[in-house]
């Protein structure tokens, strides 16, 4: 478990959350806060609840340009396989 405390960015958004880090990989961390876990691409929340008064980054990755193709793929049949559009 890392103890740091994670905050939201005031200013982020989607964009943020697409922009691809120093040497082509993209930060996604785990965090726990107090009403569950959440996860951060860029530092933008893309899943789970805010953890208000922050939270504990519990697992760090780095997505490469090749995982999130991969990301991407798996994402798209599942969208596909619940009758949703792409």
């Amino acid at each position: 478990m890392v103890n740091k405390t994670h905050h939201d960015k005031a200013d982020a958004t989607p964009d943020a959350a697409l922009a691809i880090g120093g040497g082509g990989v993209m930060k996604v961390e785990m965090v726990k806060g107090v009403e569950g876990y959440s996860i951060y691409f860029n530092d933008v929340r893309i899943l789970g609840p805010k953890p208000w008064g922050g939270g504990t980054i519990v697992k760090r990755w780095t997505l490469s340009v090749e995982h999130a193709e991969r990301l991407r793929d798996l994402l798209d049949e599942f969208i596909k396989s619940t009758g949703g559009t792409q």
